[in-house]
């Protein structure tokens, strides 16, 4: 996949994670304020994915991405974030308060972004 089309996608990801960000702060704080994690993680995605919980179907929403919602254990445990580089994650981690973190799962893309709510 070229440049231009992950610039497509991350801007498709950024527009509608501007729509939903209400929703996902909803969430984020849901997992905070009940100690289920200190680092929720939401997964935008095409298509289907075997990570967290759906929470905002893109056909539902007229959106590009679906939204799933997931922590940093599900990404130790799936073998996605290895133990040797947990540390070094938690620490970029940015303030779940303020900022979302999404792994964006696309088509040739597969990177972490904070995105403000």
């Amino acid at each position: 996949m070229s440049n231009s089309d992950n610039s497509a996608q991350l801007f498709e990801i950024k527009r509608d994670l501007e729509f939903f960000k209400e929703a996902i702060q909803t969430v984020s704080d849901e997992i905070l304020d009940n100690e289920v994690s200190n680092y929720p993680i939401f997964v935008a995605h095409k298509g289907p994915v075997e990570l967290g919980r759906l929470i905002l179907p893109a056909e539902q929403y007229e959106s590009k991405w679906s939204i799933s919602a997931s922590l940093l254990e599900e990404f130790v445990n799936k073998g996605l974030i290895k133990d040797e580089r947990l540390e070094d994650f938690k620490r970029a981690f940015k303030d779940p308060k303020s900022q979302m973190c999404v792994f964006a799962a696309g088509e040739g893309l597969s990177n972490f972004l904070f995105f403000p709510y």
